[in-house]
């Protein structure tokens, strides 16, 4: 079964955008029991400084006491939004790009999993990382939302969501998207959905079956978790409903699977991973497919 793993690698800017990060991951990492390790990477002018301080006017001295300044504006968040629990992190920096460093890091410190707050560098990360990130958003809500198409890329996700929901001691909310318009045109890929193969365009007489299958097979998938919960198939464009599900159940988080060898923009769950990133009312972990022979 694909669960999480430590240690968990969280980014942070400073800002009050990164501090429900912050939390979150230190959450995580104390139920995985596993290292936190809190990341902040620097502008790209401290590297080419030090590459080139005639050039840049930037000496070894200045750059060695703006990294100092850098790890203790660090310490000092960790120390307002986690407590005591702050000595326990470990702070590594970096330069750069911000969504490069952060995956470099990763890379360096094996994390099994990447904590980050909502924008543009999260959106980076998720696209490259090749382990599930977790995109950090406040929400009172209590139930986790796991979204399939039931393709392969996707069963990984609902296992997480699975534990996921055992962990945080929340209802598990399985959410299928039936898009009317792709199935009566004959656009839906079979890759996504097997059982569809070798079929012609639906008709809206054949909606009807074509609900009751998905709705059997999601009722069949949340049995197997053993998690209290629904299975609900919903219609309208996967995205869409995925939001709109996580807003009605009142989710704290929605679970989504990616493939693990491309990047989101390829697959049909991948490019509604995104979406999801930027419009979910509460955090998101998108969970990719495990390479063959992966760690």
């Amino acid at each position: 079964m694909t669960m999480l793993r430590g240690p968990v690698l969280v980014g942070t800017d400073l800002s009050r955008a990164a501090e429900e990060a912050l939390k979150q991951a230190q959450r995580l990492a104390a139920d995985l029991d596993g290292e936190l390790i809190v990341c902040h990477i620097l502008p790209e002018l401290l590297r080419v400084g030090m590459l080139f301080p005639q050039w840049r006017g930037i000496d070894a001295t200045a750059v060695q006491s703006l990294t100092g300044k850098a790890e203790a504006a660090v310490r000092a968040q960790l120390q307002t939004i986690l407590g005591a629990d702050a000595t326990r992190a470990r702070v590594v920096l970096d330069s750069g790009t911000a969504h490069a460093g952060l995956l470099t890091q990763a890379e360096e410190v094996r994390a099994g999993v990447i904590v980050v707050g909502p924008g543009e560098v999260a959106r980076h990360v998720v696209q490259h990382a090749s382990v599930p990130v977790l995109v950090a958003r406040p929400s009172s809500g209590e139930g986790v939302v796991g979204a399939t198409d039931f393709s392969d890329p996707s069963l990984p996700g609902l296992e997480v969501a699975a534990g996921e929901a055992r962990r945080r001691h929340a209802r598990l909310h399985l959410v299928h998207a039936l898009d009317v318009d792709m199935f009566s045109t004959g656009q839906a890929p079979a890759a996504a959905l097997p059982y569809l193969e070798g079929t012609s365009a639906i008709s809206m007489d054949g909606l009807d079956h074509l609900r009751d299958i998905a709705q059997q097979r999601l009722s069949d998938m949340l049995t197997r978790t053993g998690v209290p919960g629904d299975a609900t198939v919903v219609s309208g464009h996967a995205a869409e409903a995925i939001v709109r599900a996580a807003e009605t159940v009142g989710a704290q988080l929605v679970v989504v699977g990616t493939h693990g060898r491309s990047g989101l923009a390829r697959v049909t769950l991948g490019s509604t991973a995104e979406a999801v990133i930027d419009r979910a009312p509460c955090s998101v972990l998108v969970v990719r497919l495990a390479r063959d022979g992966g760690r």
